[in-house]
Parts: C-alpha cells; structure tokens; sequence
C-alpha cells in the first residue's frame, strides 16, 4: 500500500497529525495505523498542558507563563511556544462546544475521582461545572461497582482545598451490571436507556434513586460514565429532572471520556479524508536517510505500507512506544535512538515517589522533530517522531501530556504536509 503519508500509533498526537496534514492539504493520502488496543482507554478526557513545573511548589496558573522554566531538551522548548498556542487554538475549533476552557491561558482547577484539584487546560463540556472556581456547593454521587471513586471519600478531601461545602452518597447502580469492566457496561446501559429489573428506564430509575438523598443541590457531581455516546442527552435529562447542574468526575481506565475523545477525532479525521486502520507494526525498511515502508501486522501475514513521508506516534514507556531489555531502552518500530542513561542502576530513583530518571527516557529529535538512528549515523529526513516518545521531559509528573501530544503532533503533521506540497 502506499500513500503521502503513514501515522503510525494513535493515541491524540496520532490523530492530530494525520488530521492536521489532511486538512492543511486535501489532496494527500493520509493513512493512521491505530494500535489494536485503544490508546484512548487511558486517556482522563482532560487536556493538561502543565499543571507542575519540577522544583516548584503548587500547580501552574498560566502555562505559558512556566514553559521557560522546563529543560532545554523539553518538547515545549524545541518547538517555539506559538505551536503549542496554535495547537490549543486548532483543538478548540475542532472540538466545538465539546470542550471548554479555551476563553482563558489560564488553567482550570478540576476535582479528581480522589477529591484532589488537578490543574488542566482543556475539559469536557460535562466537566465544566464543577470546576473548583465556582463556589456554589457540591453534592457527589458514586456507584458501588465504581470502586476508583468513593464519593464520601472524594468529598471529604476536597474539603481540605476549597471554600464550599461539598457532601455526598454511595449508591447502587439501578441495572444489574454484572459485565466487566463496569465503567464501559454502565455507559452503554445509559445509553441505550436499558430497563431495569422492574422494567423502570435506568435513567428514570437513577433519578428517582438520587433524589433521596437530595435537599436543594446547585451542582451534582457523577462517575464520568453517564453515557458514551448519548452523554449529553444523558447529563441534559438528569440536569432537568433533579433541577441541577451535573458535571462528571473523571475516573481511571477504562476511560468513557477519553472513548468520546477518540471517537470526535476519528470522527473528523474520516471526514478529512484520512483511512484509519488497525496494527502492530513490526518493523520498517530505508532508502539512504529516509524511511521507506512500514510493515504492519494486522490479520494474516504483515502488510507492507510505504509512503512518502511518516509520523511516530506510539508513545513511551508506558503505552509500549519504547521498551527495555538487558541492553538498554529501544524504539522498535524505526529504531530511533533513545536517549537513556547506559546504566540500568541509574534508570530509578530509590525513593518510589521521587523523580524517576526513566519518565525522561524518550527520543532525541531536531527543531523539526526528526529523530536520528540508534547508532547516530543518520538522521530521517522524512519521519517525525511526536507525543510520550519523546525526550526532555517527565510528562505525567508535569501534567503536560495532553499539551505534549497536542503541540508536536500539530507541528509534526504541518511539517510533514510542507515536505509533501
């Protein structure tokens, strides 16, 4: 198969650069190759640009106001800030009404599944409101099955970091939800409106059942699974019906959030005219200092994809962008080099909880986020590497993973559309 350009990995930095390319020129052939599980399942919804700059104590206020304070090898610092503005600003308009937080640089404070301000940029529309700013009181809901989120627990500790009153109640979900996991089985059944035992709606049922232990609530907090694809019908008639306004409180994977994330993207990204396939690519063939093809196993034997240009897109450590072995931290997929410490003793701090040199390990790569071989001796003029796979940075200790994927996969998908045109 062959086409202008090959995205390989999803995840957001994935599809922001096949969807940037395409749109910036609709006559090429963009092709993404998705890896067969989601990446999106670990993906909150949010999008943290920087909630923390290391050494520094609190949560960032305005991001682009810290960004000078990060490494020099740091994504942010290779790419001019104006990318990452640009990307911010491209999100926005791609997502519409779907997300909020793009009036202000200014990050918003969102309480955690464990009753904690997490600093963000960019949050659902059913997150909004309850962001910690405003200072009307807050009542949350938790479903037994949910074992991540005690809404007791959560309310309690928000306590300790905001001005209002905060309260809350464990229930049972109304529908028997015996599938796992549970999270994904309870969106679907809000969905869908499934009956329950009695035959009640399991939305009429969940109503009824909140409204016990309601006085006079100006915003209920759920679970972030009221509905994968219906959600804002779903939160829309809760909302009505209790006389609240009902935000969500993002939980861990499996992620429902981060599922509509992915699904607004490949939504757009096919309407652009990007194919979007499925794979594990198992290795690559160059021409001099430029990368050929790409073999991809799917079904059967592998597939062999060439393309004029490609974007590295399969993240770090943590979603199997890179890996280790015994002699070292690898990229598998082009073999780029990874720039980690050569002694394996050097790889983790003792403290558990302390900076972890290994959240650094990534790919080294130019201004134009073209990475070098392994060995050094090359440089691949037509592959960009974007996201969690690169260096200079803890990403998660940071809360800037969002912004990272955003920012380099908005520039790697305009540089490689300049290189095609």
């Amino acid at each position: 198969m062959s086409d202008d350009l090959l995205v390989v990995g999803g995840g957001i930095e994935g599809y922001v650069a096949a969807l940037v390319a395409a749109t910036e020129s609709p006559s090429l052939q963009v092709r993404l190759i998705t890896p067969p599980e989601s990446r999106f399942r670990r993906e909150s919804g949010l999008i943290d640009v920087l909630g923390y700059v290391p050494g520094r104590e609190g949560p960032v206020v305005d991001p682009f106001d810290s960004v000078g304070a990060l490494s020099s090898t740091h994504p942010y610092q290779i790419l001019d800030t104006e990318w990452l503005r640009d990307a911010l600003e491209w999100f926005d308009v791609t997502t519409g009404e779907a997300y909020c937080g793009g009036e202000t640089d200014a990050n918003a404070l969102i309480g955690t599944c464990m009753g904690y301000p997490k600093p963000t940029s960019r949050y659902p529309a059913g997150t909004a409101p309850g962001v910690l700013s405003k200072t009307d009181e807050m009542f949350l809901i938790g479903f037994e099955r949910l074992t991540d989120f005690d809404a007791y627990f959560a309310g309690d500790n928000l306590l300790r970091y905001v001005d209002f009153g905060t309260s809350g109640a464990q229930i049972a979900f109304p529908c028997s939800i015996s599938a796992n996991p549970p999270s994904l089985r309870i969106a679907r059944a809000l969905d869908e409106n499934e009956p329950c035992d009695d035959g009640t709606a399991v939305r009429e049922a969940l109503i009824d059942d909140v409204r016990r232990y309601l006085d006079i609530e100006p915003r209920i907090g759920f679970p972030a699974v009221l509905g994968r694809r219906a959600h804002e019908a779903v939160r829309e008639e809760i909302s009505s019906k209790l006389n609240a306004r009902v935000f969500e409180v993002p939980l861990g994977a499996p992620s429902v959030p981060g599922l509509r994330l992915e699904t607004l993207l490949a939504r757009a990204a096919r309407e652009a005219g990007v194919t979007i396939g499925t794979g594990t690519p198992v290795g690559h063939e160059t021409s001099g200092d430029c990368v050929g093809s790409v073999r991809v196993q799917a079904d059967g034997d592998p597939t062999s994809y060439e393309a004029a240009e490609f974007v590295l897109a399969t993240g770090g450590l943590g979603e199997g962008g890179l890996r280790g072995n015994r002699s070292g931290v690898i990229e598998p997929v082009f073999d780029c080099r990874v720039e980690h410490s050569k002694n394996r003793n050097e790889w983790a701090d003792t403290d558990p909880l302390g900076d972890q040199p290994f959240a650094r390990f990534g790919v080294a790569v130019d201004e134009r986020l073209r990475p070098a071989s392994r060995g050094g001796s090359k440089r691949y003029e037509n592959l960009c590497v974007v996201g969690t796979a690169l260096a200079g940075g803890n990403f998660v200790a940071e809360q800037s993973t969002g912004g990272v994927a955003l920012a380099t996969g908005f520039a790697g998908g305009t540089f490689a559309a300049e290189r095609l045109r």
